[in-house]
């Protein structure tokens, strides 16, 4: 029978993977991928419970296992290993017992190289983060003179142009009107003069 793209021979065991199916489907409605904590949450719920017992249910925990390695806070020594049953040629009791901090000796040797990677990872997202908000503050800064600036300024720009140009033309109509007048009584006395 074929169960999640795994072939089985044992008939219960490929009805264990379907019910497995099932449930990792569940998980997956029920979860919130972006939520972290969240996550790891349920993969240490799941382990401990002993959920899954077929490659189906243990490709799903290590998906989850690789999503949680790649989140740069959770720390690594949060991430439960997963256990495999001695068919497997496991020894590890993880989920009998809560976890204690303590690595095999083969995951001891990889861990310090993992650490460092994450680590490195974890610095290189603090520094883009300063870097970034040192720009974002800077650009606010700028932006902020600019309109300073801007509302200061005697010359006409995008934000007072209209006005500038109604005021220039309104003294431009008085100072016709006013010569206007002039003319009048200049042309008024002149013809007061010839009789």
């Amino acid at each position: 029978m074929k169960v999640g793209g795994f072939e089985f021979a044992d008939e219960k065991l490929a009805e264990q993977a379907k019910k497995e199916l099932e449930g990792i489907r569940y998980i997956k409605e029920q979860m919130d991928m972006e939520n972290p904590d969240m996550v790891l949450q349920v993969y240490g719920k799941v382990i401990e419970e002993k959920l899954f017992q077929t490659p189906v249910g243990y490709c799903f925990l290590k998906e989850l296992q690789e999503y949680l390695m790649a989140v740069p806070y959770v720390r690594n020594e949060d991430i439960i290993p997963i256990p495999l049953p001695d068919q497997y040629g496991s020894q590890t009791k993880a989920a009998d017992t809560k976890h204690t901090g303590q690595e095999t000796q083969a995951q001891e040797k990889t861990e310090p190289v993992k650490q460092v990677e994450r680590i490195e990872k974890h610095l290189d997202y603090k520094k883009r983060f300063h870097t970034l908000s040192v720009a974002c503050c800077i650009m606010l800064l700028t932006m902020l003179a600019m309109f300073a600036i801007t509302l200061t300024s005697n010359n006409p720009n995008i934000l007072n142009y209209e006005n500038k140009l109604i005021n220039k033309y309104e003294n431009w109509e008085q100072e016709l009107d006013e010569r206007q007048q002039q003319l009048d009584e200049r042309e008024q006395e002149l013809n007061g003069m010839n009789p």
